[in-house]
């Protein structure tokens, strides 16, 4: 999809000037979370990047990537299409793991 990395500008002081912003956070580990988190970290690990080279080529910090794969976050979609452009890999395609992911566990 891009053929030109880009350059990571998230900062550990932009991190954490989000959670003091109320950025979106999950209240909880809902289903829908954590099977989005599944899809990223398996579709990170397919391509077998690190969570820091992923956050790079998405323009996000390492631990935000983390927190994505933990469920622990409610990225917008902004976000979505930064791990899209990140992963080399459809928006539609990370969703349809997601819906996959979903199914498996008896929840929609």
């Amino acid at each position: 999809m891009h053929a030109h990395r880009i350059e990571c500008r998230t900062t550990d002081a932009d991190v954490i000037a989000i959670r003091r912003s109320g950025a979106p956070r999950a209240r909880k580990q809902s289903p829908a979370h954590l099977a989005l988190g599944l899809a990223v970290r398996g579709l990170r690990g397919q391509q077998g990047l690190s969570q820091e080279e992923l956050g790079h080529r998405a323009d996000l910090h390492r631990n935000y990537v983390g927190a994505i794969e933990r469920g622990e976050i409610n990225p917008t979609f902004r976000v979505l299409l930064k791990l899209e452009r990140g992963l080399d890999v459809p928006l539609v395609e990370m969703m349809e793991l997601h819906d996959r992911l979903r199914s498996r566990r008896g929840e929609r």
